[in-house]
């Protein structure tokens, strides 16, 4: 009976594989549109304040791919996205707010795993992501002097981004967290700029977007 029991229990879950299979299919494409708020976290330094105030709100936007291995629930997600982002944070001294903007390319290859049955599902995702800036300034506020903005070098920043995604029919909900791995830079491409902090920074950012199915 035991063994019977076995036998029957192993062919459900073959068949349940197999089903998973053929409702998943090996390769989608799609478009995905939504927002991102944007913060600096703070190295060794007193000159600065870091608070939640600083963080400010961007979008993002681009095409993904999804790769899935037959009968395990694993993929592949590469992502060509582009990202505006914007952080600030408060000079203690002069009581001015230094924001950066910053516009760029994100390349993202994510490895996930999804649970779930044809049109349903539920994603667990992780990997990097390389933002390459096409614009990237400095916008500074200070109570004694009129706002003005600088450009500062064009640095690729690393990052580790990962989170949880929803799949209903064609449609994708993701919120993921992007943590920021390199440290950052800010060195004015105009010699004369008058500001250029010396210490480096690393920015993170909670990331939600809607995306549709095209494939």
């Amino acid at each position: 009976m035991k063994k019977h029991l076995l036998i029957l229990s192993l062919t459900l879950l073959l068949c349940g594989t197999a089903a998973f299979a053929q409702d998943v299919p090996f390769f989608d494409l799609g478009l995905k549109l939504g927002a991102n708020g944007t913060s600096f976290s703070q190295l060794p330094e007193d000159g600065y304040d870091f608070s939640k105030e600083s963080m400010k709100i961007g979008v993002t936007g681009g095409l993904w791919a999804r790769i899935n291995v037959p009968a395990t629930g694993l993929h592949i997600q590469p992502e060509l996205v582009y990202a505006q982002y914007a952080a600030a944070f408060k000079d203690k001294v002069s009581d001015g707010r230094v924001t950066q903007k910053i516009q760029a390319i994100d390349f993202g290859l994510l490895v996930g795993y999804r649970v779930g049955l044809g049109p349903l599902g539920a994603r667990l995702q992780v990997g990097p992501v390389l933002t390459t800036p096409l614009s990237r300034e400095l916008e500074i506020e200070d109570p004694n002097f009129p706002t003005f903005s600088i450009d500062i070098e064009k640095q690729s920043l690393w990052s580790l981004q990962f989170g949880l995604g929803a799949d209903i029919s064609r449609l994708s909900l993701d919120l993921r967290y992007q943590l920021g791995l390199t440290e950052q830079q800010f060195t004015p491409t105009d010699s004369q700029a008058t500001f250029s902090p010396d210490k480096p920074y690393k920015q993170s950012s909670i990331v939600f977007t809607l995306g549709i199915k095209l494939l």
